[in-house]
């Protein structure tokens, strides 16, 4: 499926917004204490220092930067229905939002539309049907995400408790729909923005667990595994930007000496360290997320080449 491979452009700024805001909204007495402390330790999950984004750059990367492929049905698939759940994560975190006020729901809201933003970006590029069209909050067209949306939304407007464990339900549910969908497509651009997505969807459920376990509340996975889940609520928050080459000061190769390098095309990477290690190379992320370039050994490691790549 590997037809046309398109010129590379040059590089982007910084993928990822963080546009936060909050939306005040009546509570009962008793949750008071309990909002209070969620908007004190709610975090933003995806680089939030960072406000660049722009959507039509993305698309234009994801144009220049990543083969136009032919897809398959199950591609196509893929496509139509990760688009959709990515509105359901959207729109519920929304409702939720609107219904506690607490931040991890403002903040993961906004990033779901960006994510919904990306897919929309090869849905016109590939000239699929966009299931969403001018569909509001709440409205899908996949009768499965509708009754899901319904049955989220009624359980989350119960108390907080539930509404942090229907974010995390849902994370659940994306890191597992697009782990599967990743097993039946090879186009790259897909495969871009399905990992850095599921790379996301790592944070997110981070940060649910994160509030959850301060309500005094145990999460059990019911779509990913016990191991999966246990593997990334252990590790820290992972960084972005791996959709189109955005990768500031961290590709990483197997040269001799290690150290930060730069992500804008052939070139080198200065290690630091002594002895033979990780060697650093420049490398322009998109096209098999690898580059050429020479790492250079630092302390007493000799220099030696560098396949520099994404962390």
């Amino acid at each position: 499926m590997k037809n046309r491979i398109f010129n590379f452009s040059t590089s982007m700024a910084a993928l990822v917004l963080a546009a936060m805001f909050f939306t005040s909204c009546e509570t009962d007495a008793s949750e008071i204490a309990q909002l209070t402390e969620m908007k004190a330790v709610a975090t933003t999950t995806e680089m939030a220092t960072t406000s660049n984004y722009n959507a039509d750059q993305v698309c234009a990367c994801l144009t220049a930067n990543y083969p136009t492929e032919a897809l398959s049905a199950a591609e196509v698939d893929a496509l139509i229905f990760m688009r959709e759940e990515e509105k359901l994560a959207h729109d519920v975190y929304v409702g939720m939002n609107a219904k506690w006020g607490i931040r991890v729901f403002s903040n993961i809201s906004n990033a779901e539309q960006r994510h919904m933003d990306a897919i929309l970006c090869l849905i016109n590029k590939y000239k699929l049907d966009d299931p969403i069209g001018d569909n509001g909050i709440g409205v899908f067209k996949n009768t499965d995400l509708q009754a899901l949306y319904s049955k989220l939304m009624e359980k989350g407007s119960t108390s907080v408790k539930d509404a942090l464990t229907v974010g995390a339900t849902i994370e659940d549910l994306d890191i597992s729909d697009l782990a599967y969908r990743l097993t039946t497509t090879d186009n790259a651009d897909i495969k871009a923005v399905f990992n850095e997505l599921t790379r996301a969807s790592r944070n997110h459920m981070r940060a649910f667990y994160r509030n959850l376990k301060n309500q005094g509340v145990t999460y059990v996975p019911k779509n990913i595994s016990l191991a999966t889940f246990n593997e990334i609520i252990s590790t820290s928050n992972e960084r972005g930007g791996s959709i189109c080459g955005i990768c500031p000061n961290d590709c990483i190769g197997n040269g001799p000496g290690k150290g930060p390098g730069n992500c804008n095309g052939n070139g080198l990477g200065n290690g630091s360290g002594p002895g033979p290690g990780n060697g650093l190379g420049n490398g322009n992320c998109p096209n098999g997320n690898t580059g050429n370039g020479p790492g250079n050994g630092g302390g007493n490691g000799p220099n030696g080449p560098g396949n520099g790549g994404r962390r």
